[in-house]
């Protein structure tokens, strides 16, 4: 019999190395996810709970980055350059431009679906009994307008007569827009169709009969069960298709804010010009009084090591904004430089560009080049544009594989970037290549995905036909069967 080992505590000593982010360190990588309306709100919040910041409305110097009024014209080198405010007229305080960009003007709010049809249901209906059915059913309508139960059950459970429930819906099916209350998508169009003086004709038929072959494009098939010309279905489909199918997606839930650019790049002399505009974030500076108090021998130790404290937060918001705008204004020059083909031509001429190798350029984390780019937005000739925007895979001309249109091992400045990648197209460029094939194409005779192939491949863009259909189903373009059009 095998004795068994003896089982006694022991005591081990290891030594192990980790890394642990500061409390400074989190907070800057914060900053860095938010959007300039976010940050402006955490900001404002920050200043009422610390009392060592305060916002500064004269826009006083306070860090070396701010203290150049001048406008910085891109070059391409890339090296660490002033970080200068938007264009303020002389002796104008931040808390004067602000004003005059008041975020209140630029957000929308829509009464929600609910509220619509309640204040309807109030004009048309006056009995309680009525009143009481009508807000059941408005409370089992779900954002896009439909209602998720059915009139039986709602009888069921609120112990009414069927046919009163039924006059309920229809007072709600009469609130306009038409659409809302429906039980189905055909329900749904026909209620719009009635509102068009079109539900007696052919498309109300198609609503109700072949919705399925609709989708499928076999207008053919249609016609031949109606016995009436393609072109007749073709226009009825075509009545059917500028319908609503989801009436409620246009009444809002909540307010929502409009996008607020954080970059401006417009043309200038040798370049382009690349400008901040995040004056709606409060500056912030600290509190002399509060600094002065720290000077003061008789405070106790627990509220100096309180003050200490709030003082060390104070210090790591006010750096960790300015790094962020380092970064946006370092990255927003890189991406001036790398994409100023597309800035000035268009898609067509915009370049594959990835994270990484823009990180590797400007010495920073892929990570916090991500966090970055992400809800973040820049004014430029092209229009408002995401700085994600910018960055596109690549399919090599020579392969049609797709790839990241540079070499991993890129490095240098912006201008030795631009000389990588010859060989590659972005694919943002040959969707919208795409994209104008098809809009110029012959409607009665459409081009196949084989076929664009073969008419890209003459630009010497060679790509696969799944590859073509993939681009093609992104941009959200129907198949050559739905396409068609029947003289």
């Amino acid at each position: 019999m095998a004795l068994q080992p003896e089982l006694t505590p022991t005591q081990t000593q290891t030594q192990t190395q980790t890394q642990h982010l500061s409390a400074e360190a989190r907070q800057g990588v914060a900053l860095l996810a938010m959007s300039a309306w976010e940050l402006g709100e955490y900001v404002l919040d920050c200043v009422q709970s610390n009392p060592f910041l305060a916002e500064d409305e004269q826009l006083e110097p306070r860090h070396k980055l701010t203290e150049s009024a001048e406008q910085h014209v891109y070059t391409s080198q890339l090296a660490p350059k002033p970080i200068t405010r938007s264009n303020l007229p002389a002796g104008a305080g931040l808390g004067e431009q602000r004003r005059g960009y008041d975020m209140e003007g630029f957000v929308t709010e829509q009464p929600a679906l609910a509220e619509h049809l309640l204040e309807h249901l109030d004009l048309e209906c006056s009995a309680a009994a009525d009143l009481s059915i009508g807000r059941f059913l408005i409370g089992s309508i779900d954002d896009n307008g439909y209602l998720r139960i059915s009139t039986e059950e709602a009888a069921r459970l609120l112990g009414a007569p069927l046919e009163q429930v039924e006059k309920v819906l229809a007072v709600l099916q009469a609130c306009p827009p038409a659409g809302l209350a429906a039980r189905s998508l055909a329900e749904c169009l026909q209620l719009q169709l009635a509102a068009r003086g079109a539900n007696d004709g052919i498309a109300s038929i198609i609503v109700c009969e072949y919705l399925s072959e609709v989708a499928a494009g076999h207008l053919k098939q249609i016609a031949a069960a109606l016995s009436c010309p393609v072109a007749e279905v073709q226009q009825a489909v075509d009545l059917i298709r500028s319908l609503n199918p989801r009436p409620g997606l246009q009444f809002g839930r909540s307010r929502s804010a409009s996008v607020w650019p954080e970059v401006e790049i417009t043309r200038g002399e040798g370049g382009f010009v690349v400008r901040l505009l995040d004056f709606d974030i409060p500056r912030l500076r600290l509190n002399d009084g509060y600094l002065a108090l720290l000077d003061r021998d008789t405070l106790q130790p627990k509220t100096n090591a309180w003050l200490q404290a709030r003082l060390k937060e104070a210090k790591g918001l006010i750096a960790g904004i300015e790094q962020r705008r380092q970064t946006i204004y370092r990255i927003a020059c890189c991406l001036a430089e790398t994409q100023s083909d597309f800035l000035e031509h268009g898609v067509d001429h915009l370049r594959p560009l990835t994270m990484a190798q823009v990180a590797r350029l400007l010495e920073l984390s892929e990570s916090t080049v991500s966090r970055v780019v992400n809800g973040t937005y820049m004014q430029t000739p092209r229009g408002l544009l995401e700085m994600r925007y910018f960055f596109r895979s690549g399919v090599d001309n020579r392969t049609g594989r797709p790839g990241s249109g540079h070499s991993a091992e890129a490095a240098g400045t912006p201008a030795q970037v631009l000389e990588l990648g010859t060989d590659t197209v972005s694919s943002e460029s040959i969707k919208q290549r795409i994209k104008a094939l098809v809009e110029a194409e012959n409607p009665h005779s459409p081009l196949s995905d084989q076929t664009i192939c073969t008419i890209l491949a003459q630009d010497d863009i060679h790509l696969s036909r799944r590859t073509v259909t993939k681009y093609r189903q992104s941009l959200q373009i129907p198949s050559t069967t739905q396409r068609r059009r029947y003289q």
